[in-house]
């Protein structure tokens, strides 16, 4: 399949990120191979393990949906610059690349959404039998080792200019480093074990960034593939209810598409939306306002 043109030019992936979507790629699977062999080999998995793939896998999720989503990439919403910080550090634990770089590349994703410049659309790839699965291959990881890197400049001068959010993009390598060993020391610590570091390490660190990777990637591959399109957008995003609960309501992915600038991608009380229940909270407690919905 080729590669997709963008807007971007024919910049390709650097040594350095290449290595880096290599390690996030493929070293988390076998982190999560690794914890269901070592849960077969000791019998179980303790409770502190489980307790920090839990509470990693939460605070990821709403770093994604919640900040670099919702928050630095459409302004739903406001905040201050404790709340923001925040939101930006757990983005970092999910492993999916600075928050800059992540910011400028979705706004393009929406600018050009399925057509040839779609940095992830499956909708590009040449005619043939297995187009469509080479289309989904693309969306859901393909696109990491061929798509230009989005011009920042351009796609997201406004988080260039704020120094703190610069300065907390600058230390995403500690960020994603924090969200590996603070649960095999936190768990380590609980059980004073080493099993249970490493138990943390594998459960709260790399089998959390399995899962978490791979239904944020289902976004980009599954909800523009298959599902419901209640709304005409121009594109082929689409609703998914079963992907709602773990993707924290980003699985909405058609009434975000219709609503971009919304706080809330679930338009009814049937549509699960839990990164929407929390920017409510967020809303309700003082710390966010000017909060969008969809008729903004």
């Amino acid at each position: 399949m080729s590669a997709p043109r963008t807007l971007q030019g024919s910049r390709r992936l650097d040594a350095g990120r290449r290595r880096h979507v290599h390690a996030l790629a493929w070293t988390p699977p076998l982190g999560a191979v690794a914890a269901a062999l070592l849960a077969f080999q000791t019998g179980g998995v303790s409770p502190p393990a489980i307790a920090s793939l839990v509470v990693l896998y939460v605070l990821s999720a709403l770093g994604i949906t919640v900040g670099y989503h919702r928050l630095f990439t459409h302004r739903a919403f406001e905040a201050g610059t404790g709340v923001r910080v925040a939101l930006a550090i757990c983005g970092g634990l999910a492993g999916q690349g600075p928050l800059i770089y992540w910011v400028a590349l979705h706004r393009l994703h929406h600018e050009r959404s399925d057509e040839p410049e779609d940095p992830h659309s499956p909708h590009v790839s040449d005619a043939g039998p297995h187009a469509g699965w080479r289309g989904f291959w693309h969306a859901h990881m393909g696109w990491l080792w061929t798509h230009p890197l989005p011009n920042t400049a351009r796609h997201a001068k406004d988080l260039i200019r704020d120094p703190v959010i610069a300065a907390v993009n600058h230390l995403y390598p500690l960020w994603l480093l924090l969200g590996l060993l603070a649960p095999a020391l936190v768990v380590g610590a609980i059980t004073r074990s080493p099993l249970g570091a490493l138990e943390g390490l594998l459960w709260g660190g790399l089998l959390r960034l399995f899962l978490i990777q791979h239904v944020i990637w289902s976004i980009n591959s599954v909800c523009h593939l298959w599902g419901d399109r209640p709304h005409a957008t121009g594109d082929r995003s689409t609703n998914n209810a079963w992907l709602a609960l773990p993707s924290f309501g980003e699985s909405w992915h058609n009434n975000h598409h219709h609503a971009q600038s919304s706080a809330f991608h679930g338009f009814s009380p049937r549509q699960l939306d839990l990164a929407g229940l929390f920017i409510r909270l967020l809303g309700a407690l003082g710390l966010a306002w000017k909060i969008r919905g969809p008729r903004s």
